[in-house]
């Protein structure tokens, strides 16, 4: 049984929470890199640095951030820092996320790197090549466990890399709740699912009652792909931890080999056989399967919470969302970190001091507010809440079981060059369709994609 990291986390008190970039980024081209490489670094401070608040800092910070849409949070929490530190001058450079790594690449290769940048953390491999660099601080001297403690444990695992902590944890989250219609479930006296089978349940009564029990925009290759993973999470959710947490120790658990994987493509076609998706979502874009929702036509979706807000368009729809139910009853949460969410330091920073002056600015509770009072994702720390009624809704009934997307580990099994992520959508839109069985499907992945023994990189920083 393969050793487990973080196995499934039983923890009634984390507050409920997919890849908005779900891509598995640019991946360095060397895949001989297995640890990260020792680097030379400033001597930490004998306590984790304090946000000053008193102005006693002078200077230049640039942040490399990946999210243009989030820019005017980026831009309030920088005039919060400037109106308290007035000999600073902070600002975010914003790249659209195809973009970003090589602008970050071009900074490091002309010596011109900002005092702080974000990444996908453990995601990919891209946070390993600068830390094999050189050019990334080890946070941890500079953090506690109480500070680190408010956090979910998936995101500081996303942040740490050979155990050591390279970024802060994300601030907020990507999820793949379930939204539904209130009207429609109040309609056919449908609660929310506490257990698998009242979800089954449910979506069978709206089948015979005609309605569209779970949308799934066929044509957009996401589709098929999360609405498998949603399944998969739900139903097997021992196979999703041994798969994250995969360790070449000559079992088949947590490869795609795994009877446990192969039940949930079944169950997936059993969906399509049943008419769980209706029968026009072969001809719908994403925007088709937002407009089935948001008329009125479909009674569940499973979408990224960075959806929230379109799913939510139309103001006479009262939508809810709820965490998917297991088969033992437990809430399965399934996580994404966000991009852009959480930060790395430039270890050659000319005024360290400053850019961790900032780094515990941007970290604090105060400032991660105000991505919450947006009401965009589902806050990263337990200590933000989301002013969100949807969000909140799935904070009224924590998850007991999180599970990062398996989708995102697929950078570390996949062959080098490969964007597996891109491979796994086209098989699952193949499956959808009927032109591969799931034996096929394990096959193509197994063959063409997955590489177990041989890994792009090493995220675990244990040989894995």
């Amino acid at each position: 049984m393969a050793k487990r990291l973080f196995a499934l986390l039983l923890c009634a008190a984390v507050a409920s929470g997919l890849a908005a970039c779900g891509g598995q980024g640019n991946t360095p081209s060397s895949s001989s890199a297995q640890e990260p490489a020792s680097s030379a670094e400033p001597a930490p401070s004998d306590a984790p640095a304090e946000p000053s608040g008193d102005g006693q800092f002078e200077g230049e910070v640039r942040v490399y951030s990946m999210s243009p849409d989030r820019s005017a949070f980026w831009d309030e929490m920088s005039k919060n820092y400037m109106d308290k530190n007035p000999g600073v001058k902070m600002a975010f450079e914003v790249f659209e996320a195809g973009q970003y790594y090589s602008a970050l690449s071009t900074a490091l290769q002309a010596d011109d790197m900002p005092e702080l940048f974000t990444s996908h953390g453990s995601k990919n491999a891209n946070l390993l090549q600068y830390i094999n660099a050189g050019v990334v601080l080890d946070l941890d001297p500079y953090f506690t466990e109480e500070e680190l403690s408010v956090f979910n444990e998936y995101l500081i695992q996303r942040a740490k890399v050979g155990g050591k902590l390279y970024m802060t944890p994300g601030s907020y989250m990507d999820t793949w709740p379930v939204f539904y219609n209130k009207d429609i479930f109040a309609q056919y006296n449908i609660s929310v699912p506490k257990t698998w089978d009242e979800f089954i349940a449910a979506l069978d009564t709206l089948t015979a009652n005609g309605v569209v029990a779970m949308g799934m925009p066929g044509k957009d290759v996401k589709g098929p792909a999360q609405t498998i993973m949603l399944i998969q999470h739900a139903m097997t959710p021992e196979w999703v931890s041994d798969m994250v947490n995969y360790k070449f120790d000559g079992e088949p658990n947590g490869r795609l080999t795994d009877p446990r994987f192969k039940e949930g493509l079944v169950e997936f076609q059993r969906w399509i056989d049943a008419g769980y998706f209706g029968a026009d979502w072969k001809g719908l874009d994403t925007n088709g399967g937002i407009l089935e929702f948001t008329s009125g036509k479909s009674a569940m979706w499973c979408r990224g919470s960075y959806d929230k807000d379109a799913i939510c368009a139309n103001k006479e729809i009262n939508v809810g969302a709820f965490n998917p139910p297991t088969k033992d009853g437990k809430r399965s949460l399934i996580a994404g970190q966000d991009c852009a969410s959480g930060f790395s330091v430039y270890s050659k920073a000319e005024n360290l001091d400053l850019a961790l002056d900032v780094l515990k600015h941007l970290f604090s509770a105060e400032q991660m507010q105000i991505i919450a009072d947006a009401g965009q994702n589902v806050p990263g720390r337990t200590d933000v809440t989301s002013s969100d009624a949807v969000f909140a809704e799935l904070d009224a009934e924590p998850a007991e079981v999180v599970l990062p997307l398996y989708s995102d580990y697929f950078g570390a099994l996949g062959l080098e060059g490969l964007d597996t992520w891109v491979e796994y959508k086209s098989v699952c839109t193949q499956l959808a369709y009927g032109e591969i069985t799931p034996d096929q499907f394990i096959e193509d992945m197994e063959t063409n994609t997955i590489d177990y023994e041989t890994r792009n990189f090493d995220p675990w920083g244990d040989g894995r």
